[in-house]
């Protein structure tokens, strides 16, 4: 019974706040402060909006993209490539400058060595 008399709690609660946000500019809620809640937020913010609120659950932002400590410095995990020129944040790293290098997407296949087991096949 506890539960879900704070469940009504909370939903009034939820629903006094909306009519509050509603009498100026409305409030958004972004969940995640991943790459893409980020980027949301960045693209809202250039638009001219302003209550914007992003919710991690995590204890650090950034998503799957951070750092490992490796040998006395860091690894950055998830964020070693970008796929396509035409990805937003393709555009968004470029704009940044933080691009270091730019392949096409077979340049990985050049070097490649291609094994079926153990054994290595002939291209």
């Amino acid at each position: 019974m506890r539960s879900i008399t704070l469940l009504i709690v909370v939903i009034a609660c939820g629903i006094s706040v909306q009519k509050e946000s509603n009498k100026g500019e409305p409030s958004i809620a972004i969940v995640g402060a991943g790459m893409s809640g980020l980027s949301a937020a960045r693209r809202l913010i250039e638009t001219g909006r302003s209550h914007i609120d992003i919710y991690e659950g995590m204890n650090r932002i950034g998503g799957r993209i951070h750092p490992v400590a490796y040998h006395g410095g860091y690894l950055q995990m998830g964020a070693q490539y970008i796929n396509g020129a035409e990805n937003p944040i393709y555009k968004i790293a470029k704009s940044l400058g933080v691009i270091d290098e730019v392949v096409s997407d077979a340049a990985h296949l050049d070097n490649a060595e291609y094994l079926i087991g153990d054994q290595p096949v002939d291209r």
